[in-house]
């Protein structure tokens, strides 16, 4: 594999283009197009302790790239921040806002017209080559809709590890199902094959999304008997002796039981026992753009949609909570320009890729996008202003509420009126909220922070997530 290098034309050339967003096919004339190629590899559900046990991934992205330790999603329903990574929006401004049901899925994106504006769209008419091979939306179940923006589509109608549905370019892939290849391998073959079939005058978008490590979690059969012996991590939030200061939806839960708790720990392996499958998947894939003459000009993106509870706070396995464990999530990115073996611990959200691939490209971002780019921090600045805090969004009549989060706080709003309130600086687990003790000047300035955010469009999202939170009772004057 070569080393990780850039040539000095490109370099010289490539600010030039994406400062101006000018077809850069045009400028060049009729030689391979200078502008960078993106991978992004989007997992479902993938907390980033996880990152750990993928060697592959360390080595080739961790180690040549940079680690964002404070990335989050702002939504962790699986379609709504799937919606939002590729329109660069708040679920509140997209419309998505569940899985399933009146405003939500891919039916309603489809209906609402969403499809017509997505980071695919924009980099698409831009000149690249375009895929997407994996999950797209939930709900997505006809085989003959290939959505705007892609020029290469494998995407999932059925979900399963074996027993699975793949759209191929508007038809039924043609394969049995009880023969079916492992899902993760059968998806990183379509990548590769991508990458190998395509010329080198445009530069590429892969959008890889495997299934893992979502439920069931079914590992590749040689994977099967790895991590025998380890357990879900006990963090002082697992299994949660006292949860009377949670709402009613914690509150109801019972101590786990035995039982369960040994369910919890197999689920955490068979979880990491299918990311080792995504982990040769990255391999295979740097291995490809390697052997294609285009790795040293590609960025790479590792992410997921959300993150997972194992028994945190008594809850059993899923997510949708205003909880650390649910809303942050791995962000590791690799490619030219970007200093390696650095950890970037400001605020990073999911929709801020869909503006960062963008600028990156040269292209235009729409005006409706509330995300921020990551250009800067991954070129080493240190931007001011950045946002001091995000909203937290989960719709449903059971445990639907907004939230903000800050570097050191979280306050959470119920639409049972029900809240949450969190100092992390000494509760970094989120053990005891102290909403009923809070000062009220600094709870009420804070709902007034979240009532903007939660209003928020596009540049007054950027806005309100730089206001200043107010002090603490104890700050000096």
């Amino acid at each position: 594999m070569s080393p990780f290098r850039t040539t000095l034309a490109l370099a010289l050339l490539f600010p030039i283009l994406c400062g101006t967003g000018q077809d850069a096919t045009a400028v060049v004339g009729d030689g391979p197009d200078p502008r960078p190629n993106f991978v992004v590899i989007l997992t479902d559900d993938q907390e980033p302790s996880t990152i750990d046990y993928m060697p592959r991934v360390r080595d080739l992205l961790v180690e040549q790239g940079v680690r964002f330790s404070n990335a989050f999603v702002p939504v962790t329903a699986c379609c709504p921040s799937r919606v939002s990574l590729l329109r660069g929006q708040y679920s509140h401004n997209h419309g998505v806002l569940l899985n399933k049901g009146e405003n939500g899925g891919f039916p309603f994106f489809e209906t609402s017209g969403g499809e017509s504006s997505t980071i695919a769209t924009w980099l698409r008419a831009a000149g690249y080559r375009t895929l997407l091979a994996g999950k797209y939306l939930n709900g997505y179940r006809r085989s003959a809709h290939v959505p705007p923006g892609w020029d290469e589509w494998y995407g999932i109608t059925k979900y399963g590890y074996f027993n699975y549905r793949i759209s191929d370019n508007g038809a039924r892939a043609r394969f049995a199902e009880e023969t079916n290849p492992y899902l993760t391998d059968a998806l990183a073959d379509r990548v590769v094959k991508f990458i190998r079939e395509s010329g080198e005058n445009s530069p590429l978008f892969i959008y890889h999304a495997p299934w893992a490590p979502h439920k069931p979690a079914t590992p590749a059969p040689r994977h099967a008997e790895l991590y025998s012996d380890l357990k879900a991590p006990r963090e002082p939030s697992f299994n949660e002796a006292d949860v009377s200061d949670k709402p009613a939806f914690v509150r109801a839960r019972p101590l786990l039981t035995d039982e369960q708790i040994a369910e919890i720990d197999e689920y955490h392996r068979n979880r990491l026992r299918t990311l080792v499958a995504v982990d040769e998947s990255v391999g295979r894939i740097v291995e490809a753009l390697d052997a294609a003459g285009r790795l040293d000009n590609t960025f790479f993106f590792y992410t997921s949609d959300s993150g997972f509870h194992l028994g945190h706070h008594r809850l059993y396995l899923g997510k949708g909570g205003p909880y650390e464990e649910n809303i942050r999530v791995p962000l590791i990115v690799r490619g030219p320009g970007v200093a390696p073996g650095r950890t970037i611990d400001r605020f990073a959200l999911s929709i801020g890729l869909a503006p960062t691939l963008a600028e990156l490209a040269g292209a235009q971002a729409p005006s409706f996008v509330d995300g921020r780019s990551l250009v800067p921090l991954l070129r080493g600045a240190t931007p001011e202003p950045w946002r001091n805090t995000f909203l937290i969004e989960h719709w449903g009549e059971k445990k639907g509420f907004r939230g903000l989060r800050a570097r050191d706080l979280v306050y959470v709003e119920y639409t049972s009126g029900e809240r949450e309130f969190y100092d992390l600086s000494r509760d970094p687990h989120q053990l005891e909220s102290a909403h009923a003790d809070a000062d009220p000047e600094r709870a009420r300035a804070l709902a007034g922070i979240l009532e903007r955010l939660a209003r928020c469009k596009a540049d007054s999202c950027r806005e309100a997530e730089e206001l200043p939170l107010p002090p603490t009772a104890d700050a000096e004057p």
